[in-house]
């Protein structure tokens, strides 16, 4: 947009260049009856030379239905404005006097009318009964005492011997409902007596075992809390007695009478289910709203759910196991065992979230910036790489590693649709394998179909050939060398454009690191290499998951 000071012609209309800078303002046409049209649509009464520039902003118009090149204008944010034929300013809210300007409420009475031939087509529409109350019939009533009084009572005249055994009959009566009604408030009492009797109040209430003596052996204490209770009375003993010895044993001792190493093990978690579930995203990758997700993995891989759990900080936070051992009141050798058991079990049910969508759901979900020149893209590939300890055998160290990281590492491919869903992530290789030959022993050319556009870096240069001949084009920054010698402006314009598309794959990327895990420098454990594809497999799953990438 020019410096020169612009504002809108429009009567009654305050925007300027000065006061608005961020709106646009679109020239009034030159031509005699076109102008003619406008200054009639905005009411001015002073007509406009034809050689005067007059502009009007864009409040006076619904550009998106206006402009013809509207989506290249949102995302060039510059070049000339071109309007549809023969369109005009219709949008006058700056003129308080126009009622036309303004959008009139519907009525009342037209909405009334509406809403009652609505409910009149609900009522005439046959509908079947759905009252959980049957039809009662004459013989299905039983006989009771209530009506046959009700029917007594309601003879003409009795004589006072009958008045009197009536009278009886319906006291009777009355004290037989009366104790019916009794009957089952005592029967509900009783439910909720027996609902809370497992409740520790003794438990809390009593001072013996808040004493000193917890630091003792926990069967002396459980013997000695059980006759200093019998002592007191013999009634309250039994139930006192049964609670404490059922509280310490259950807390301190095993199945048998002496105390062994696994008392850790058979302890609950203190506490640290309740700081998962507060902060899930944080400790095991899943947010608020996806919770249910843990009981579904908790029943498919038929694990417990501390040991789910386990799995999954472990992934997110990489903690030592002797960490995860005091969180789950557990052994560190037992941890790493149980992390060993489970990850495999969770990568093979978290795979199913690691989906290729097809071309219709792509296109569906395209964002507005892939709609102008890369609406054919499906997928956005790239490669990571994690850090890993330097193996022992000489050729081991020779195919691991990297000349990009300086570094033994394993290297994954991964690929993306255009609105940050990840659909595509392949086993590990050695970081010495360049990307091209990650992309050809991977399997990702068997899911390129006809047609398909896939944008990658300059670095898979060498696959266009491979991506060709499935019948699929590879969309890339052009490539630059010394022979070519410097890039042209319009190569220099491309790059800048693809590189702003690709960024995409590099916040999914950077999800992933968020993983410890899987963080560039953790520097695995050769023992946990074997582990290394199913915990990307369930890094994966896991973004698929968590908040859109892209907001809408």
């Amino acid at each position: 947009m020019s410096g020169s000071y612009k504002y809108c012609v429009v009567p009654e209309c305050t925007s300027t260049t000065v006061a608005t800078p961020d709106k646009l303002f679109i020239h009034v046409p030159k031509d005699v009856k076109q102008r003619k049209l406008w200054l009639t649509a905005m009411r001015r009464a002073d007509p406009l030379s034809n050689r005067t520039s007059a502009f009007v902003c864009e409040d006076h118009f619904n550009l998106e239905q206006d402009m013809e090149n509207y989506v290249r204008f949102q995302i060039m944010k510059k070049g000339p404005i071109r309007l549809h034929p023969g369109v005009i300013p219709q949008k006058f809210i700056c003129q308080q006097s126009r009622t036309t300007a303004h959008i009139k409420p519907p009525r009342q009475s037209s909405l009334k009318r509406k809403h009652q031939a609505m409910v009149q087509d609900l009522l005439s529409q046959p509908q079947p009964c759905t009252s959980s109350t049957p039809d009662f019939d004459e013989e299905q009533l039983p006989e009771s005492d209530f009506i046959d009084e009700v029917q007594v009572v309601e003879d003409p005249i009795l004589s006072s011997d009958e008045e009197y055994a009536s009278m009886m009959e319906v006291e009777e009566v009355v004290a037989t409902a009366e104790k019916s009604t009794d009957t089952r408030h005592l029967l509900k009492f009783r439910s909720k007596e027996v609902q809370f009797k497992p409740l520790t109040k003794d438990r809390g209430s009593s001072p013996i075992i808040m004493g000193v003596h917890q630091g003792t052996s926990p069967i002396k204490l459980a013997k000695l809390l059980v006759t200093d209770v019998y002592s007191e009375s013999e009634e309250e003993s039994t139930e006192t007695c049964e609670v404490t010895t059922n509280t310490v044993s259950s807390d301190y001792t095993t199945s048998g009478a002496t105390t062994t190493t696994n008392e850790v093990e058979t302890k609950k978690p203190d506490g640290i289910k309740e700081r998962i579930m507060e902060y899930p995203l944080f400790y095991i990758g899943i947010p608020n709203d996806v919770l249910f997700l843990l009981d579904i993995l908790v029943k498919s891989t038929n694990q417990t759910e501390r040991d789910v759990l386990l799995c999954l900080k472990k992934l997110r936070l990489n903690e030592p196991y002797i960490i995860l051992g005091q969180d789950f009141k557990i052994t560190p050798q037992h941890a790493g065992a149980i992390f060993h058991k489970v990850l495999p079990s969770l990568a093979k049910a978290l795979e199913k979230f690691i989906i290729w969508p097809t071309n219709m759901e792509i296109l569906h979900n395209l964002p507005i910036a892939f709609r102008y020149r890369y609406s054919k893209v499906v997928s956005i590939i790239d490669c990571f790489e994690v850090e890993i300890e330097k193996p022992t055998n000489s050729l081991h160290q020779a195919l691991t590693w990297s000349e990009y990281k300086k570094c033994n590492t394993i290297k994954y491919l991964i690929a993306c649709t255009p609105d940050g869903l990840c659909s595509f992530v392949s086993s590990g290789f050695g970081g010495r394998t360049t990307d091209s030959v990650i992309v050809k022993e991977s399997g990702f050319l068997n899911k390129i179909k006809p047609g398909m556009h896939i944008m990658a870096d300059r670095g898979f240069k060498n696959v266009e050939k491979d991506i060709a001949e499935k019948g699929g084009c590879i969309v890339r920054p052009p490539s630059t060398s010394q022979e070519s010698g410097p890039m042209n402006k319009k190569n220099a314009r491309r790059t800048k454009q693809i590189a702003a598309l690709r960024i995409h794959i590099e916040r999914v990327i950077g999800r992933l690191r968020h993983f410890n895990f899987l963080a560039p420098h953790c520097c695995l454990d050769n023992k946990l290499i074997p582990y290394l594809d199913c915990a990307v497999i369930v890094a994966c799953s896991l973004i698929n998951v968590q908040s859109p990438l892209i907001q809408s």
